[in-house]
């Protein structure tokens, strides 16, 4: 099943067919949202017309339910998408469904490894055919689906009374096996073999080609673990014979030594002195802890003590060497030294210094040195280390000034950006603002701190935003249903508004040309008549408001 592209008018059409459903999970869709969902064919050979050829499903489903670990060539069925509503999804498309579904398993059921999963497929098939209400129709599918399954059921009996009687018989020739080795003579030869034997007879029972129940695996395994625990008990017992044991210690001991003596040998490559004589001296415990005889003991001490002189010897030489080589790389390093320390002591930048420290640090690592040598070199480097320390920590005190100064003006930026988005729509020019308050967070100088808390600021006022412009074109959308009311009554509000504003200035015009009649002054005259003047402008302002008004009633 893969994604496809329809044009928007096809995805709405099948929106509607599945009655805004996600065609798998029965989800209420939203279109409206961005990548709410996908257009997935479930067919190979999709009609770009045909669109039962598709379905809408939401981008977090769970495609679980269409997937088959046992049955991965399976392909996608139209009753499988419970609430796509196929317009053309007829009873016999359904049977034909069922019908090559039953093929498959049919199929996949000749072999043998199968079956119990062939039989838990054809039960699913089973309840998906009388899910889909064709029994009356379509009987004789039914009846082919009991009928295989029966058969199943007939077969798997047979194969598991196989394996029953197979495991039967392979316990019996293996306990018997057990048995045998566990009744072994109690001599410290025949322990050891019987319990050689008892550790290989898993590997015997993991390399049979003959099909075995898991009990009866478990029950030999138990078998040979007792087994195992008896024999131990009786090796215990038998080792109380002082002879053997004083001869196997010996042995195991004088082994263990010829084996690690070539690492002596090894020491002078690998330098690892201490490891090895740390080494000798555990098998010296070991040694003083066996029961042995006292010819034996001594040998092995001396050949302990041989190994201990030569040790010392290899040391001493490899030690000679490394003094030498010492000497040389201390002559080297110190002008090395001495020049970064004269770097970091005048240079401005506590970075270049620090990393010129860090830079004479790094050349004598690696470097064969006495510890004194290491030490006299290391303590410079550390002594102009804490003095650039200390004047980065002074000039950390003006850094820490200036960040708490720009972390207090970013939060009152980002708090004013907040109260803004209460009272003011304007959500992109509030975006940018947040975004370039998120730019200058990235660049000025703020502790650590500082500029987690103002991110996490920051992040609370992108939500509110969020939430806001979300909240307020949901508004929009409400508002826009009453609209044309509002607009009508605000229409004839401000006409009698008007109305009642210009019979004022009527009135007043009449009032003051009616003054003129009396004795006025020249200049009380002039002004009068700019009042006049002035209220006619008014009134001619008023008529055109009005007309203008009525003519938007008018539409």
């Amino acid at each position: 099943m893969t994604t496809v592209e329809l044009s928007q008018e096809q995805i709405n059409e099948i929106f509607e067919r599945q009655n805004g459903l996600c065609a798998l999970s029965g989800k209420k869709l939203d279109s409206s949202i961005k990548d709410e969902f996908q257009v997935y064919t479930i067919t190979e050979n999709f009609n770009n017309e045909n669109l039962d050829d598709f379905v809408l499903i939401w981008k977090n489903a769970d495609f679980s339910s269409l997937n088959s670990n046992e049955f991965p060539e399976k392909p996608f069925r139209k009753h499988q998408f419970q609430f796509a509503n196929f317009k053309t999804y007829n009873s016999d498309e359904k049977a034909n469904e069922i019908s090559a579904d039953f093929e498959l398993i049919k199929e996949y059921s000749k072999n043998e490894e199968n079956l119990k999963n062939s039989i838990n497929l054809t039960n699913s098939l089973q309840k998906v055919f009388q899910s889909l209400n064709l029994e009356d129709t379509f009987n004789h599918i039914q009846q082919n689906i009991t009928d295989h399954l029966i058969t199943l059921d007939q077969r798997y009996n047979q194969i598991r009374s196989k394996i029953n009687e197979d495991s039967a018989k392979f316990f019996n020739e293996f306990n018997s096996k057990i048995e045998e080795l566990k009744n072994v003579p109690s001599n410290w030869q025949n322990l050891r073999t019987a319990r050689q034997k008892l550790l290989n007879l898993p590997n015997e029972i993991a390399k049979s080609t003959i099909k075995i129940s898991k009990n009866t695996l478990e029950e030999l395994k138990k078998n040979i673990a007792n087994a195992l625990t008896l024999i131990a008990q009786k090796q215990i017992a038998e080792r109380e014979n002082y002879e053997m044991e004083c001869s196997d210690n010996y042995l195991q001991l004088k082994q263990m030594i010829d084996n690690y003596l070539p690492n002596i040998d090894a020491a002078k490559e690998n330098n690892n002195y201490s490891k090895i004589r740390q080494g000798l001296i555990d098998i010296q415990k070991t040694i003083a802890k066996k029961t042995l005889k006292r010819n034996h003991q001594e040998e092995l001490y001396q050949s302990i003590r041989n190994a201990f002189e030569k040790l010392s010897e290899l040391q001493n030489l490899d030690k000679t060497r490394f003094m030498e080589e010492a000497n040389e790389n201390y002559e080297k390093l110190k002008p090395v030294v001495d020049n970064a320390i004269t770097i970091a002591t005048t240079t401005d930048s506590f970075k270049e210094a620090r990393e010129t420290l860090i830079a004479a640090q790094a050349s004598i690592k690696g470097l064969s040195l006495s510890k004194e040598q290491r030490d006299d070199l290391y303590g410079r480097i550390r002594e102009v280390f804490l003095k650039v320390n200390v004047q980065q920590e002074e000039e950390r005190g003006e850094f820490l000034k200036v960040s708490d100064d720009n972390f207090v003006n970013l939060l009152n930026k980002i708090n004013k950006e907040k109260e803004r988005l209460l009272n003011n729509p304007h959500f992109k020019t509030i975006r940018e603002s947040l975004l370039t308050i998120q730019g200058e967070i990235r660049i000025l100088k703020l502790k650590t701190d500082h500029r987690n808390k103002l991110y996490e600021n920051l992040k609370t006022a992108f939500s509110l935003l969020d939430e806001k412009r979300n909240s307020f074109f949901d508004h929009q959308q409400q508002m826009k249903k009453s609209k044309s009311d509002s607009v009508l009554k605000n229409l004839h509000d401000k006409l009698t508004i008007l109305e009642e504003a210009l019979e004022i200035d009527r009135k007043e015009m009449v009032t003051l040309e009616n003054s003129l009649n009396n004795n006025l002054t020249n200049d009380e005259a002039d002004e009068v008549k700019s009042k006049i003047n002035s209220i006619k402008i008014m009134i001619e302002e008023k008529n055109k408001r009005i007309q203008e008004t009525k003519n938007r009633l008018e539409k």
